[in-house]
């Protein structure tokens, strides 16, 4: 059996039908690659069972562009005159931006999660969470309910800093201090990329998880690692922004608060 024959068989298990009907025409089902995490499992599936990572699992519609879909042309280079309107909209795309503030916000349902009660042997859990985190969630009553929660934080955090969409979502870990705060640990987050870490924040509702990241712009842009020799740094400058930040991160925060409380609202009264 060649590689598109193995493609080919996981995508007819993946979607329940006959392996003779997956041709190059077949159409994916809309109902069974509802929102990222389906398109992750699906992803996960093929790379587990088919040994073949394709980015395409994400974007595709049907076998054709699965298998065939250019992944090697390199994204356009942005242009120099781009205009300052423009490089908001793409971050709006992204997240909530402000001037000084990233936003990024997302909403899952835990029955858009695969689950086989063995999230050790699941290829979605393998490669898109850690082995802490799995522990993590085993050891709560609801694990796929938590499950939810983590990849909600992961979403928010990709939709959030300019530099995280580079990373996969195994490289976002959500952590917990001794309190139960979330936090997030990225690996391969360069260490030169600014002293305000993003911060995450979890809630549920029933079999719903929300999660909220805000992250202040300065953290997704690379720092000098030495200063110029005329370059003297202002100890009462560093203390002001030190508050303009923290502030910066309060109003997120409060903003997140009111979007929970909406989406809350209309999950309750839907």
């Amino acid at each position: 059996m060649n590689d598109s024959e193995k493609i080919r068989a996981v995508v007819a298990r993946f979607f329940q039908v006959p392996e003779t009907s997956v041709t190059d025409e077949f159409v994916f089902p809309r109902d069974r690659l509802q929102g990222s995490a389906a398109r992750y499992t699906f992803h996960a599936a093929l790379k587990r069972m088919a040994n073949a990572d394709l980015p395409t699992a994400h974007t595709a519609n049907t076998l054709a562009e699965l298998l065939y879909q250019n992944t090697n042309a390199e994204a356009p280079a942005i242009s120099a005159s781009k205009t300052e309107a423009n490089e908001k909209a793409d971050n709006l795309e992204k997240g909530f931006s402000s001037e000084k503030l990233l936003v990024g916000v997302d909403v899952e349902h835990s029955d858009n999660l695969p689950w086989s009660g063995d999230p050790w042997s699941e290829p979605f859990y393998l490669e898109n969470f850690t082995d802490a985190e799995i522990a993590y969630c085993l050891r709560k009553p609801e694990p796929k309910v938590s499950f939810c929660g983590l990849w909600a934080a992961k979403e928010a955090a990709l939709k959030c800093c300019g530099k995280i969409p580079t990373f996969k979502p195994k490289q976002i870990e959500v952590s917990h201090d001794v309190s139960g705060r979330p936090n997030l640990r990225i690996t391969g987050w360069p260490e030169q990329a600014g002293s305000n870490p993003p911060a995450i924040s979890i809630s549920h509702t029933g079999q719903t998880a929300m999660a909220i990241c805000v992250c202040l712009q300065d953290t997704v842009l690379p720092v000098p690692l030495t200063a110029a020799p005329n370059q003297i740094e202002n100890p009462v400058g560093k203390e002001k922004h030190a508050a303009s930040a923290s502030a910066l991160v309060w109003a997120g925060f409060l903003l997140a608060l009111a979007s929970l409380g909406i989406s809350v609202f209309a999950l309750t009264y839907h």
